[in-house]
């Protein structure tokens, strides 16, 4: 709930006195004297503020938001299949040279064994 709302409503802390020496300590019993390092924990352990769930909000401020992503995420979508399937294209012009490279190597292999 601390990071979710720290996120959500954009709060600021006052930094930590005791930065510049050493973060304050935190666990379950000190969690709640410092909450500039608290929030740093979060962040230090990896939490991240894109991945923070919703939680109780207002139904139309959650479809609205939804929405958005959704509209997003199909624009996204055609940028990555496009993506993909210039990968796929190239990939396979890689492996054609690849096999080709690869038989005529061993095609002038045999020729020199023969020759030689």
């Amino acid at each position: 709930g601390f990071f979710r709302r720290t996120h959500r409503m954009n709060l600021e802390y006052r930094t930590c006195p005791f930065l510049p020496s050493a973060p304050c300590e935190i666990n379950m019993a000190t969690r709640n004297k410092c909450q500039f390092c608290r929030f740093q924990k979060c962040l230090h352990v990896g939490m991240s503020l894109g991945a923070s769930r919703f939680g109780r909000m207002p139904r139309e401020e959650r479809l609205k938001i939804l929405h958005e992503l959704k509209k997003e995420a199909s624009c996204a979508t055609w940028e990555e299949k496009r993506k993909i399937e210039l990968r796929q294209f190239t990939d396979s012009i890689h492996q054609s040279f690849r096999e080709i490279f690869k038989q005529y190597r061993g095609s002038r292999q045999l020729k020199e064994k023969s020759n030689g």
